[in-house]
Order: structure tokens, then sequence, then C-alpha cells
């Protein structure tokens, strides 16, 4: 690649950068079709490729990813219930629109790049859709890698990515991403106007399907996206774009955040959604979508502090300038010249509650009143309070606040022994409830959410129940010997064998869940309570060949016991 086009899409760039900030989203707009990359090309790692995808996120800031494998049913697959089945879920978070539409969403967050389970049971046929747009994104940051390393063979200065990630796949697999299920549903009254108005995303990009609308009959129908954005040039369009095809739009953070390797900043997208309801003849019941965030890791370096420290410092930081926007956010600038959205409270209970946990909460008693935001108490940061805390599977993480005053009115698990509504499992490893620093530990769930050990008292509980536990799979154990050694065949006998192996089957599952908290103190809990049963009920026995109590009981028997059993 010559460096005369890489001086082009930089003059491109530049010319192009001059949009509208005034430009409204119409029914009217012009439709304008995205440039399309075929995943065959991007597997591949082709040179023209490269360039294509480079110029289309310079200049352009969005493009299309067509002739994906078995995209097509995997969108079929998530979206064509996803109306139907969230209008029944209670729990699923929702909101009204601008224009009157009401959207319920099932959200999910990545973990240091792992996906967890969607916030609603709606979500689960969307796991092959998730694992193709996750995929065909990666492949497309090794894309933007091979095209960075070329532009970087025809200019040494070229800068590096968010230190210490060097490449956009490294920061793509190891970054918090959000996803997001929404179904839209037609307001009883339409008035043609945009559900989101023109609003630019906070994260690096954001990876979508295009809507499926469905009929009253609730049978998908081909219409229009209802995505628009606006151009470079200021001109607001329609998006054109094949239903099996992936769009990537630019966000904020992607523009401000990482380096210009490609030859220029890439460019972000101010785009709306104006779905089309009662469009034609026909009058639609939803619209359902699947869009995912890409955000960098946490630990990625911003100037001179981490993605998270930045992220605590500018959320919690209330000398800022808001500016509203109409994607349930609002919008910081600030001195750095960063930008990042940060959830903006929604009002409920006709105008005197906020939502948070998913639910209505009364302000009564902050002095900060409906200015009062959803707060999760893991992490100190405002999150949207229509959807499932990020530091929680469930929602007794978040807590409404006045930020900057400390005042809380929080209805969930909190304590100096630990922190947080309770973990299953430590992601990191091994930790020690008892040695780790109560703001730093989170409280540990024994086997069930509401089994949630915040205080020592409980801990010391939950530690002597495991180690009963283990006691009993080894005292369960000597029982089916006796039973099978002293009672002679009856059915009763025989029901009560099958009772007894099922229940410590069962006991040793709960025993592997324990030990599987990665907790320090459960598990050593586990072993002794399995070795102090051993020397108690079964030392004098022959020493097993199979040592799994999550499924005990499986040796074979003796000659002798067999003989005993028939």
């Amino acid at each position: 690649i010559s460096s005369s086009l890489f001086i082009l899409v930089v003059s491109a760039g530049i010319f192009f950068a001059s949009g509208s900030e005034g430009s409204k989203a119409s029914t009217n707009a012009a439709v304008y079709t995205l440039p399309a990359i075929d995943f065959g090309d991007i597997l591949m790692q082709s040179e023209s490729a490269s360039v294509d995808v480079m110029t289309a996120l310079v200049t352009i800031g969005a493009l299309q990813v067509t002739g994906i494998p078995n995209f097509e049913q995997s969108r079929y697959l998530a979206l064509s219930d996803l109306a139907h089945c969230l209008s029944t879920d209670k729990g699923a978070a929702q909101i009204t629109m601008q224009d009157g539409s009401r959207r319920v969403t099932s959200a999910a967050q990545s973990v240091h790049g792992i996906p967890q389970e969607m916030s609603s049971s709606c979500g689960a046929p969307s796991s092959a859709l998730r694992t193709v747009v996750d995929t065909t994104v990666s492949q497309l940051f090794r894309l933007l890698d091979k095209a960075a390393a070329l532009r970087k063979a025809v200019d040494e200065g070229t800068e590096e990515l968010l230190s210490p990630y060097t490449t956009f796949e490294s920061i793509g697999r190891n970054g918090e991403h959000l996803e997001h299920l929404h179904a839209y549903y037609s307001p009883t009254e339409n008035s043609g106007g945009p559900a989101l108005d023109m609003h630019i995303d906070a994260g690096l990009l954001i990876a979508m399907t295009t809507g499926l609308y469905t009929s009253v009959s609730e049978d998908p129908i081909n219409s229009r996206n209802g995505l628009y954005m606006e151009l470079p040039s200021g001109l607001v369009v329609e998006v054109g774009a094949e239903d099996d095809a992936i769009v990537v739009m630019v966000g904020q953070g992607g523009a401000t955040w990482l380096q210009p390797v490609l030859g220029a900043d890439l460019r972000p997208v101010p785009h709306a959604l104006i779905p089309a309801w009662g469009a034609g003849t026909d009058e639609f019941f939803s619209r359902s979508w699947y869009g995912k965030m890409y955000l960098p890791p946490s630990d990625a370096k911003i100037g001179t502090a981490t993605y998270e420290e930045y992220r605590n410092q500018e959320l919690q930081g209330r000398n800022l300038d808001y500016i509203p926007s109409v994607c349930d956010s609002i919008t910081i600038s600030t001195t750095h010249g960063l930008g990042y959205e940060v959830v903006q409270n929604t009002l409920c209970d006709g105008g005197t509650g906020v939502y948070c946990w998913k639910q209505c909460m009364p302000v009564d008693g902050l002095s900060c009143g409906l200015q009062a935001e959803c707060v999760d108490t893991v992490t100190g940061e405002p999150v949207d309070g229509v959807v499932d805390c990020p530091s929680s599977g469930g929602m007794e993480a978040c807590e409404l606040q006045c930020l900057g005053s400390g005042e809380g009115n929080s209805t969930g698990s909190s304590s100096s022994f630990c922190t947080g509504p309770g973990t299953t499992m430590y992601m990191d490893g091994f930790a020690s409830t008892v040695q780790e620093d109560s703001a730093d530990i989170l409280c540990i769930n024994l086997l069930f959410t509401d089994w949630t050990l915040d205080s020592r008292w409980k801990f010391a509980i939950g530690c002597l129940g495991v180690f009963m536990l283990g006691m009993l799979v080894e005292y369960i154990t000597k029982m089916r010997r006796d039973l099978a050694k002293r009672v002679q065949w009856s059915w009763w006998r025989d029901a009560l064998m099958v009772l007894l192996h099922a229940a410590q089957v069962c006991m040793g599952y709960f025993l592997m869940l324990c030990a599987m908290t990665y907790n320090v103190e459960i598990f050593c809990m586990v072993l002794c309570g399995i070795a102090a049963g051993y020397a108690l009920f079964n030392l004098a026995s022959p020493p097993k060949t199979k040592v799994d109590y999550c499924c005990a009981g499986t040796d074979e028997p003796s000659n002798e016991e067999y003989k005993l059993l028939h």
C-alpha cells in the first residue's frame, strides 16, 4: 500500500468532519447503503479488505458485514419470539420512548471479555447470535490490526493503542462490553417521530443487527430498518443494510480513545431510530433488535489513568457540564476533551420515584430528591436503573444515592465484613474472606442467592454447615455399606438404597459447588469435613478406587458384597 493511499484516507476523513449538529432524522430521508465487507474477505485477512474497512471507519464511521455463515438463522432464532417473550416477563426492564413506544430489555455484560448470561430468560435463544457477532467483530479487529501494521510500514511514527494493549484484537478480547436485546412496542398513537433522536454512542464500536418487525399476528415482516445516520457532510439518511448483515458503527470512545493508528481518528456516527410503525398499509406490533457495545478493558490506560479509574473519576465528579440526550443517558464534556456517557436517572410513578433494581424506588429521606441516581455499590458508579446491576446477577448491588453526599437508601445486603450482594464464585481464583480487606472482598452466596454470608456469624455457620455436609457424605457411605451387608434383600431395602444413593450424589454435588466458590475457608471446610467423616466412619474399610464426591458411591462392590446383594 502506497503512502498516497493513506494520505487520501486522512484527507477524506478531514474533509468529511464538518457534520451539522442540528440535523434531524426524517422518514423522508434518502436511503444510504452502508459500505459492505464480505465476511469471507475478513476471514482471509485480505489486504484489500483491510483497506476497505479502514476507509469506511475513518471516513463514514460505519459499515456492514455480509455473507456471515449461519447469521440469518441465528438472528431469526434470537429475535423472532423476543417481543412476545419480553411482553410476558414482568421482571424485565422497560421504559417509554420519545415517540410513546415502549421498550423492554434483556441485557448482559462482559467481564474481562467473557460474556455473562442475559438478565432475562428471553435472551436464552440469542446464544448463537451472540457468538456469531462476537466472532465476526473479533475478526474485524484483527483486520484493523492488519491495516494498522500496513500503515506502520510506511509511517514509523504511528502511535500505539490503549496501553498495555497494543492491538485492536486484544482490546476486544479483554474489554468490558455491554449487550442489549430490545423489543420496541408500537405506541397507541403514532406520531411518526423518533424513538431515539440523533445521538452518538459512548463505546469504541457498536455491532448490531437490523430490526426485526413482528405484526399483531406475531409473524415476522420485512420493513424499513428504522435506523438513520448523519453522513460526514451533514446529510441525514436512512441506513440501508441487508437483513442478514451486522452493522458496525464507531462510538465516541473509538474516536477519542483509540489513537490514529489507521491514519486518522475513527469517525463517531450520529444516529437515530424512527421505527416504521404503521408504514404503508401494515400496522406493526413490535421491533426486536440486538446490539453489543465494545468498551475498553478496565486496566487500559487513558492518559495517566486506567479506564476504570477514569470512568470512576468522571462519573463521580460532579463539576461537569451535563448535556441531556435521548438515549437514556447524558453526555459529559470534560476539560480533558474526552467524551463519556453516564446513565441519567429514569423517573417513574408519576415523577415521584426513580428506577433502580428494575423497580420504582422512593426518594424519601434523600436530600437530592429526584436528582438521586441508581448506583452500583460494588463499583460506586451510576448505572441504568431499568436493567440488572452490572456487579450482580440480579439487582441487589444497586441503591439510590445522592452522588457526592454518600446518602443512600439501600435495601440490599451490605456490611463491614464483606462487600456487595454476594457472588457464587470468585472469578480471579482463590480468595480469603478472613484475610482480605472487607472493602475488596465480595460476600459469598453459598449455594443459593438468599444464603449470603455477609456477616461473621453467618460465615461461621456457613463454614460449619459445609464441614457437617462433608461428614454426612462419608456417613451415608457407611450407611449404604452396612445396609447392604446386614439387611436381607427386600423391596424396601432396595428403595432405601436408591434413596441413599440419590441423597449422597446430591450432597456430593453440593460439596463440589461449595468448593467452586474459590473461597479459601469454604474449600478448607469441604476437605476437613470429608477427612473427618472418613476418619470416623470409613477408616477401617478398604480404600475406594474412586474419590469423586459429586458422583459418590460409584465403586464396584467386592465379591463378598456382591453375594450379599443377591
